[in-house]
C-alpha cells in the first residue's frame, strides 16, 4: 500500500485492499501501530484527521475455508500504510 496524505481538518477514508478470494466472509481487522486500538470494517475512516493521527496503519484480512473434505485452512493477508498529516 501507499503512503496517505491527507490535511488536518479533512475526512479520510482507505479500503482495505486485500482479497482473499474465496470464501467471501473476509474478517478484516486494522490497527494502528503505536497504540493498542483496532477497527473491524473493510473501510477505515476518520471523521475528522488531526496532527495526531499521523501513524502507520495496517490492515489484515483473514478467511476460513470450509472444503467438504479435509482440514479447514485459514488463509491471513496484511498490508500496511503510512498517514501523512499536513498542517493547515
Amino acid at each position: 500500500m501507499n503512503d496517505q496524505m491527507v490535511q488536518e481538518g479533512s475526512q479520510f477514508k482507505f479500503d482495505c485492499p486485500l482479497t482473499l478470494g474465496n470464501p467471501s466472509n473476509t474478517s478484516v481487522i486494522w490497527k494502528r501501530e503505536n497504540s493498542s486500538a483496532q477497527w473491524t470494517s473493510k473501510t477505515f475512516t476518520i471523521l475528522s484527521v488531526n496532527v495526531r493521527d499521523a501513524d502507520v496503519y495496517t490492515c489484515i484480512a483473514s478467511s476460513v475455508l470450509l472444503p467438504t473434505i479435509g482440514e479447514s485452512q485459514t488463509r491471513i493477508d496484511a498490508g500496511s500504510f503510512c498517514l501523512v498529516v499536513v498542517r493547515k
